[in-house]
């Protein structure tokens, strides 16, 4: 099926001689125009025309990558510095840029990516605007496209800021993550993110993102291993031990020399508490299937001299290393019995049972009884509403449960907003989940937080494309967009034809102005 599907594409792409197949822009009536840059099932066949090799087409792709930089879609203006572009401004430059890994001749390649990399890592932060999340989806789709597009030059632009010294560490932070996305194999990457390791210059933060990046990026290779085993077995009780644990858990997936010295970490009695922690992290990662790391985390979760965030990580990697185990889920049903646990383990453990066992009739009874105990606080419902989002997705049951709670008027914000959060992930399509949260979305009597929360959870679940549009047309008549609304919006810029969008978007001025002839029209008659 894949192969057929190339197939077309390719036949598709070879019988397109002219780019305004895919961008005929008509900017004052797009409904007339075509926008086939916008339709991801066309965005291949872009792709394989790009990377056509016949020299008469040349100064054709040297055409459409320039209509995609400068496209204008008539829905930018805004009011505010950090955001220079529309949402489908954006979209298309984003494509410009995937397109030139086709199109490598392309004469401002390295422009593009510059502007990429400002957009993902530099641009907004430098600002220090007060909505600094507001374009977190700017960014991220900036990252996405650059590990689409030229990935030499991408690596290349990537190291050149990470060993800038005018960088701040959080932007650091985000190129080495980056870095571990793109530089696989790449020997001046990983040059690079060892001597950022070894420097005193990088903050703690910066320094696992780094290690983490550095695991990633030299799975298999058996000296990075070996390098942070014994990193691990001669310094494990510092700093640099824990960023060998972090660094294990993404490298040596199954790897039977890693297992053993996490295991040993666990188990020694003088560890330093986060590299037990992140010890158990690690072995959730990377231990899938094996029954030593398996019993450790069952002990360790059993233990009585352990605090409950241990626990809590013991459960959590015991949801990772092997979905259905007999032991794990055996181990957590005999926990929830247990009358002296407390009702931090007895809700993760339920939570994680959920997980590993999906259905299991001891893990929902416990959260539905939690959730009905009379010694159920704000804080409580709170961890119920966010155990239900992790295994109850599509239940109607749970749905009701959390809309019920949404609309209660004896919680607090903080658990009104859990359950928006919790909606947003298991009420995909759910007409009573939609409807709780615009409801929700246009109450005067909420806080902006909570308001947000419901706008973020909205873009998850929303599927009709006419749900879309009526969004649309109510977030139009904003003049400014908070963060949360404005990432509504671009979801729905993404899932939506551009006419679509173009018209909803100007329903609210095109309202305004029909008012105001019939305003004129009546006033003349009178007059």
């Amino acid at each position: 099926m894949l192969l057929r599907s190339q197939l077309h594409f390719g036949l598709n792409a070879k019988a397109i001689d002219g780019w305004d197949f895919f961008l005929n822009h008509n900017p004052k009536n797009p409904s007339q125009g075509i926008y086939r840059i916008f339709e991801p099932q066309w965005k291949q066949t872009i792709l394989l025309w790009l990377g056509r090799e016949e020299e008469r087409l040349k100064q054709q792709k040297q055409q459409f990558i320039d209509a995609l930089v400068k496209f204008k879609d008539g829905c930018s203006k805004w009011d505010r510095e950090d955001v220079d572009k529309g949402f489908y401004e954006y979209r298309a430059y984003f494509l410009a840029a995937v397109g030139i890994a086709e199109f490598r001749d392309y004469f401002r390649a390295d422009e593009i990516i510059a502007q990429i990399v400002k957009w993902g890592f530099g641009y907004f932060n430098t600002k220090k605007q007060k909505w600094i999340e507001f374009p977190n989806l700017i960014e991220e789709e900036a990252r996405s496209a650059l590990q689409q597009t030229d990935r030499t030059k991408a690596i290349a632009a990537l190291v050149q800021l990470l060993q800038s010294t005018t960088v701040h560490d959080d932007t650091r932070w985000q190129v080495a993550s980056s870095l571990g996305e793109i530089g696989t194999g790449n020997e001046i990457a990983i040059a690079v993110l060892l001597q950022m390791l070894q420097s005193n210059d990088v903050d703690d933060d910066t320094c696992h993102q780094i290690a983490k990046s550095l695991g990633k990026i030299g799975i298999d290779n058996e000296n990075a291993i070996a390098a942070l085993v014994q990193l691990l077995q001669s310094n494990y009780v510092s700093y640099k031990g824990t960023l060998a644990a972090s660094s294990l858990r993404e490298i040596g997936t199954g790897n039977k020399k890693a297992i053993t010295a996490l295991v040993q970490v666990l188990q020694s009695k003088d560890i330093f508490y986060k590299s037990r922690r992140l010890a158990v992290e690690s072995l959730g990662q990377i231990g899938t299937g094996n029954e030593k790391a398996i019993t450790a985390l069952v002990q360790l979760l059993q233990s009585q001299n352990m605090d409950d965030e241990i626990c809590w990580q013991a459960a959590e990697s015991l949801e990772q290393i092997d979905s259905g185990n007999k032991i794990a889920v055996v181990a957590l049903a005999q926990l929830l019995q247990l009358k002296d646990v407390s009702f931090i383990i007895r809700n993760k453990a339920a939570e994680s049972l959920g997980k590993i066992n999906p259905g299991n009739e001891i893990a929902i009874a416990t959260l539905v009884q939690l959730l009905q105990s009379q010694n159920m606080n704000d804080f409580k419902a709170f961890q119920v509403a966010s155990s239900f989002k992790e295994i109850a997705t599509g239940n109607k049951n749970a749905i009701a449960a959390l809309v019920q709670l949404l609309q209660s008027t004896i919680v607090d914000d903080f658990t009104r907003r859990q359950a928006a959060d919790s909606l947003g992930e298991i009420g995909t399509g759910n007409e009573f989940a939609i409807a709780a949260l615009v409801q929700l979305l246009q109450s005067t009597n909420l806080d902006d937080s909570t308001r947000s929360h419901a706008a973020t959870s909205l873009k998850e679940i929303l599927q009709d494309n006419q749900h879309h549009i009526a969004v649309v047309k109510a977030l139009s008549g904003y003049w400014q967009l908070d963060y949360s609304h404005y990432n509504l919006a671009w979801k729905c810029a993404q899932n939506m034809p551009y006419p679509d969008f173009y018209q909803a978007w100007h329903q609210y001025n095109f309202a305004t102005r029909a008012i105001q002839s019939l305003k004129k029209i009546l006033f003349t008659r009178i007059i």
